[in-house]
């Protein structure tokens, strides 16, 4: 799971579910395809069941017994390092390479305004 949260406030956040190549679409909390331009702090989260395996997109991980798999720095709002300017122009890629973690996570946003 991959989220945006605005750095000013105003802004509408947004969240998308990766797919397996770790790639994403965005919608706002609103409903519309992608997040208006400006600055957001990025949280990525990783949840796996208690089998070590990934949650349905329909199962809660909380009610799962849901484990987080990503160090906090990626995966607490209050913790993550990672950053994202989102330009004006529309479709944009916005690319996080998750280091020391096996591997990197890309992903491509559209229906940027």
């Amino acid at each position: 799971m991959i989220q945006f949260i605005p750095t000013d406030k105003k802004g509408a956040p947004g969240s998308a579910r990766t797919d397996a190549d770790g790639k994403y679409a965005l919608m706002s909390t609103k409903g519309d395809a992608g997040v208006p331009p400006g600055e957001y702090k990025v949280v990525i989260s990783r949840i796996l069941g208690t089998d070590g395996k990934e949650i349905p997109a329909d199962a809660s991980p909380f009610s799962t017994g849901g484990k987080e798999t990503l160090p906090p720095f990626y995966s607490k709002m209050e913790d993550t390092i990672l950053t994202a300017t989102v330009p004006g122009a529309s479709p944009s890629t916005i690319d996080f390479p998750l280091t020391g973690q096996g591997g990197a996570m890309g992903g491509a946003m559209g229906g940027i305004r």
